[in-house]
Order: C-alpha cells, then structure tokens, then sequence
C-alpha cells in the first residue's frame, strides 16, 4: 500500500530529526570542513535504496542510525 509505505517514511524522517537533535544536545557536533556528498540520485527510490546501501557498508562509522527509508534484505 503507497500511503502506508509514505506514512512510514514520514515517521521514520522524523524519528531521524529527533535523532539528530539529540545528537547536539549531547554536546556532539559535525566537522562541515570534512562532510562529504558521496553520491547523488534525483529518483527517490533509487536515492533510498543506495542510501540503505552505503550506510551498510560504512557500518558502524555513520552517523546514520535509523533504518533508512529502504532496508535491503541481507544477503551476508
């Protein structure tokens, strides 16, 4: 269902801003100098599925904590 899978993107968009709200109140900050565009996609789902994919890779070296709007299913 479209309006289910757009209701829960939403949610998870703002659950991510919260995140990153925390994020400064924790006294934590982002080196802008060194912040980085590693690719780029104007088509949403294309955009979201390599998201998913590259905060896989990076692991646990993101800041990126949330499920992403897509999740791939693991194959490793």
């Amino acid at each position: 269902n479209i309006e289910k899978s757009e209701r829960e993107t939403r949610r998870r968009h703002k659950s991510s801003k919260t995140r990153s709200r925390n994020y400064n109140k924790k006294n934590r900050s982002v080196d802008w100098d060194r912040t980085r565009i590693t690719n780029t996609e104007q088509q949403k789902h294309k955009r979201w599925i390599k998201e998913a994919t590259e905060t896989r890779r990076r692991g646990h070296t993101t800041t990126n904590r949330d499920d992403g709007a897509h999740t791939p299913d693991r194959t490793r």
